[in-house]
């Protein structure tokens, strides 16, 4: 729903989501002033910024493949698909670098996991599919090259870097815990486009490391279950939860994905966790054994 919402704003022009009125709910915050980049509006659709959108594209492209892959029916599967495709040509359309990075990062991992035989199927399918959406939106997949090829030339990369090393002066204040979560407000001091700084500075060095075991933990538990595993359908389950996570590892890296602002970017980063933990325990006791060291025997 979101990726189609975003398909109206980028070419009608209008956000859905601004006339929605759900019941029990009221409005508690403005939505995003629509703005451009070279020509193309860039959309976020029901969620807080283009940024955020994006992001979210990517995270949950592995599941949308997943579930076109192995449908739960087999008349369901082209609207899997059409998912794929919704989802798959949303992401750019935010025409932010975190998109491209989260949607990169996913296919990676997915690719990594998949056969031969399946990358090869994936290859002939994306080539036709990526000239599709270059004819129908002419010049953006240009503009998204050019926010990387054009690295030196782009002031809002000058922009997101110039405070990096004030932020470490921040941090050896208060090193161990530091300066308390949501304190290091943009209004008061200045924008920092990566989480993992601003945890760094916000909750210290315990509270970077917490952040790191839980993800850390999430993603070796999706791995374990991909290789441990005796059905497919599974594994390549634990392959989709593991390449989300890997997309918001990996865009968490270009902007301040855990802030209070993102809270749609928040509350799925936590159901991944959430839901690599059900499907362990779920699978868990059909899962293979442990490979163990053999013992040596000694004179």
């Amino acid at each position: 729903v979101m990726a189609a919402f975003g398909h109206i704003q980028f070419f009608i022009g209008t956000n859905l989501a601004e006339n929605l009125r759900l019941p029990g709910m009221s409005l508690n915050r403005e939505f995003f002033e629509v703005e451009a980049r070279n020509a193309f509006t860039r959309v976020n659709a029901t969620a807080t910024h283009p940024i955020e959108f994006g992001v979210l594209m990517g995270m949950l492209l592995p599941l949308a493949l997943h579930y076109a892959l192995h449908p739960p029916s087999v008349r369901s599967r082209p609207a899997y698909f059409v998912m794929v495709g919704l989802i798959g040509f949303a992401g750019p359309m935010s025409v932010s670098r975190s998109s491209v990075v989260a949607i990169g990062a996913a296919l990676i991992v997915v690719a990594a996991g998949w056969s031969k035989r399946q990358r090869r199927i994936a290859l002939m399918v994306s080539v036709p599919a990526v000239l599709a959406f270059s004819s129908a939106v002419p010049g953006l997949l240009g503009t998204l090259r050019g926010l990387f090829t054009r690295w030196g030339e782009d002031s809002s990369i000058e922009y997101r870097t110039n405070d990096y090393d004030l932020i470490f002066e921040f941090v050896a204040e208060r090193p161990l815990f530091g300066r308390g979560p949501g304190t290091f407000l943009p209004s008061r001091y200045f924008v920092v486009d990566n989480q993992y700084l601003i945890t760094l500075v916000t909750t210290g060095i315990i509270g970077f490391i917490g952040l790191m075991l839980l993800g850390i933990t999430a993603a070796v538990t999706a791995y374990r279950l991909r290789r441990r595993s005796t059905n497919d359908e599974t594994r390549h389950l634990a392959l989709a939860l593991l390449a989300s996570l890997a997309a918001a590892a990996a865009a968490s890296a270009t902007y301040d994905s855990l802030a209070l602002a993102y809270s749609v970017f928040s509350s799925i980063f936590f159901v991944l966790i959430g839901a690599i933990g059900a499907l362990w325990r779920v699978e868990q006791p059909r899962l293979l054994p442990r490979k163990r060291p053999r013992a040596t025997s000694t004179p």
